[in-house]
């Protein structure tokens, strides 16, 4: 993020986060940025504020029940601590389910 360099979400549409529970950042400020990022679509680089439409995409394992999961805390909990913030959670779009969507199989691809 201190690269100075437009960087993934100025490049492409979609930026996927994969096994999201391990992510850790470099920059201190990163999930701050990101924030900022999905709030607005905008983000600095230097001096100069850059604007992007990149989608943000969070993939990731849950590792106990969904029953169980959903009485002692929240479908989010795999998420690392520096990402446990209301306001970052409240800019996400959707959260799909992965147990409800059937598994690929050659009947239901097109």
């Amino acid at each position: 993020m201190s690269s100075r360099r437009i960087g993934l979400v100025g490049l492409w549409d979609v930026v996927a986060f994969d096994e999201v529970a391990g992510i850790s950042f470099k920059d201190k400020d990163g999930v701050q940025i990101m924030k900022d990022f999905m709030a607005s679509g905008s983000f600095a680089r230097g001096r100069e504020q850059m604007e992007a439409s990149a989608s943000m995409v969070f993939v990731g394992n849950i590792n106990q029940s969904v029953e169980s999961l959903v009485k002692t805390s929240h479908l989010l909990a795999p998420f690392p601590e520096a990402m446990i913030d209301s306001a970052f959670f409240d800019r996400f779009h959707a959260y799909i389910p992965g147990w409800e969507i059937p598994k690929n199989a050659s009947g239901i691809l097109y």
